[in-house]
């Protein structure tokens, strides 16, 4: 494992293609989420914002390459849901397949090309599956409200 992760942070700070490379301080994976070759890596950073839990992450995409598609430590979960649970991931994964008319295009001016080339092909993939995601939760959410 310390090789790869030796390589890898090499590998982070000379690829300028890749955005949001950040050195994960953070404890070992929290979670992972993998579905239809999406993976989501989860971080623990032990800090919060606005008395929200901060996250770090990494999401790859094996039918677009091995290199994290995104990877930070920005993101903060919502304080009415377990940081490992399934609609904190479901809350991340919307987060990071927005695409141009989701939201404001300044939004993407920090993508890289690289990015902005997964945004095209994948990305709606990935919003696809967050919105399943996100429905299965609900039907869980209404099964166990009329129990």
């Amino acid at each position: 494992m310390y090789v790869f992760e030796i390589f890898y942070s090499f590998l982070m700070s000379s690829n300028p293609e890749i955005n949001h490379a950040i050195g994960i301080q953070a404890d070992p994976l929290l979670r992972t989420w993998e579905e239809d070759g999406f993976r989501l890596e989860v971080f623990d950073t032990h800090q919060t914002r606005n008395g929200k839990n901060r996250l770090a992450y990494r999401l790859f995409d094996r039918h677009f390459d091995e290199i994290p598609i995104f990877e930070g430590d920005d993101f903060c979960a919502s304080p009415l849901d377990a940081i490992d649970s399934e609609a904190t991931i479901a809350a991340l994964l919307n987060f990071l397949s927005l695409r141009p008319g989701d939201t404001d295009e300044t939004y993407f001016d920090d993508y890289s090309a690289r990015q902005r080339e997964w945004c095209d092909l994948r990305a709606e993939a990935l919003a696809q599956l967050t919105f399943d995601l996100r429905s299965a939760l609900d039907q869980e959410h209404e099964f166990s409200d009329s129990d």
